[in-house]
């Protein structure tokens, strides 16, 4: 009797469905995300305190929140943030303060009240 192992092949298998379970948990995390800042200040009037997630005023910030996926022979990487571009330092410093304003984080609580749900998706579990 003989064993063959095609250790390529099985790796090009895990990795597939690795990217499969992080492009589903990186969409999950990034629907949160916006969630979390999708408290309407439509007239600007009544911005969020400090430690609570940013509202809403224009959008630009929730439109912003995008997800990234790479893959490569070692594994698979996901992201769940602010994309490049007018939102960028704003989200920035609204998640770490600044020396004129208190942190309105909503990326690192988000991502931390999940979890659990995260590396299960990432794991390939319900």
């Amino acid at each position: 009797m003989s064993v063959q192992w095609n250790d390529k092949s099985h790796n090009n298998e895990l990795l597939k469905r690795l990217s499969q379970n992080m492009i589903k948990a990186m969409m999950f995390s990034e629907g949160e995300v916006k969630k979390a800042i999708s408290r309407g200040n439509v007239d600007g009037k009544n911005p969020s305190s400090p430690g609570e997630p940013p509202k809403v005023v224009t959008g630009t910030l929730r439109s912003s929140i995008d997800i990234e996926i790479s893959r490569d022979n070692l594994g698979v990487s996901g992201f769940v943030g602010v994309r490049k571009g007018a939102a960028e330092d704003y989200g920035l410093f609204l998640e770490l303060g600044t020396h004129k304003m208190a942190a309105r984080p909503f990326l690192r609580p988000t991502i931390a009240k999940h979890k659990r749900k995260i590396l299960r998706m990432i794991a390939g579990k319900r």
